[in-house]
Parts: structure tokens; sequence; C-alpha cells
């Protein structure tokens, strides 16, 4: 296994285009959106028990706002794979069966790593699976 450092632009294994993280992160999504969610029924109920819905409907939004956060992760993520190789500071990890791709700095909340394995989809992994990885 080698490592190379600030980027590999003759690794054509790599996509020139990250493609969408949806696939790999639905599951930190939907775990992320839990919180907010939970929120916004809880303030709705509060809203119910007390008949104060119709004045302060809009309460149960402000929770909602939060889940902006979880949903913008598998765009954040692809944005930061992108902008780490365009700028050529992508750490890339040759392996047996293909290539571990990690951004080196913490952008916009992430600090992902890819796996582009010829013939699969791209897998994105954030947080401590991306640790372990990496």
């Amino acid at each position: 296994m080698s490592t190379q450092l600030r980027g590999n632009p003759s690794n054509s294994a790599l996509p020139a285009t990250w493609p969408s993280a949806w696939p790999s992160l639905a599951k930190n999504v939907a775990l992320g959106a839990v919180a907010p969610v939970a929120a916004a029924v809880v303030v709705l109920v509060i809203l119910l028990v007390t008949k104060s819905l119709s004045t302060a409907w809009w309460v149960v939004l402000l929770p909602l706002l939060l889940l902006l956060w979880p949903l913008s992760l598998p765009a954040r993520v692809r944005k930061v794979m992108q902008d780490a190789t365009d700028t050529g500071r992508l750490e890339v990890v040759n392996a047996t069966l293909g290539i571990l791709a990690h951004a080196p700095q913490k952008r916009l909340g992430v600090q992902p790593t890819a796996e582009v394995v010829p013939g699969r989809q791209v897998r994105y992994l954030v947080g401590d699976s991306a640790a372990r990885r990496g």
C-alpha cells in the first residue's frame, strides 16, 4: 500500500466529478433528522394541549429549521471531496481492491473519506467510520 499526499491527478480511478453521497449517507441523514422532528412533534403537542396552535403555529417551524443541517450532509460531503480533488489536496491510499481518498481538512462541518472500488458505487464515510478507515 502506498500513501500519496497532496493529490494524485494521474490516478484515473478517482472520479473527475464526485457522485452523489445520498446512497452512502442516508442512514446518517436519518439519524440527524430524529432530534429536530421529535422536537417539532413535542412543540406541536404542547401547542395542541394549550390550544394555542392557531396563534403560535409558526413555533413548530423553528425545530424544523434544524433539519437543514442533516439534510445538507450529502451535498456538503460531495462538495468537500470535489474541492479537495480540484485543489490537489486529496490524500489517496492505493489498496488491493481500490482507493481510499480522504479530505485532509475539515470544511463545512465534515472531513469525509471515500472508498473508490472499480465497478462499485463510491462509498462515503464520515465521523467515526472514516476515522477508523483513514
